[in-house]
C-alpha cells in the first residue's frame, strides 16, 4: 500500500512538473491551456482508480508537498 501511495504521488509530482514549470516556460503554452492539462488526467485518474477516497486524497496532499520540496531545493 506504500508503494501504491508513493506511485501515485510521483504521477502526481510529474504532472504538476510537466504542466506548471515546462509547459508555459519552456513550451510557451498558455497557462490557462496547462491547466486544464493538468486536471483532466488527474480527475480521470481520480474518477478510474478503485483506491478509497482517503488514500486518493492522502496521494494528493503528500504529492503536493513533494512538490513544494522539490521546488524549493532545486529551482533556483
Amino acid at each position: 500500500m506504500a508503494l501504491r501511495l508513493i506511485g501515485s504521488s510521483l504521477t502526481f509530482i510529474i504532472m504538476l512538473l510537466i504542466t506548471v514549470i515546462l509547459l508555459p516556460d519552456y513550451l510557451h503554452i498558455n497557462e490557462n491551456l496547462s491547466k486544464i492539462l493538468f486536471t483532466i488526467p488527474i480527475m480521470v485518474w481520480l474518477a478510474i482508480s478503485k483506491e478509497k477516497w482517503w488514500f486518493k486524497l492522502g496521494s494528493l496532499f503528500l504529492g503536493a508537498i513533494l512538490f513544494i520540496l522539490f521546488i524549493v531545493l532545486f529551482i533556483p
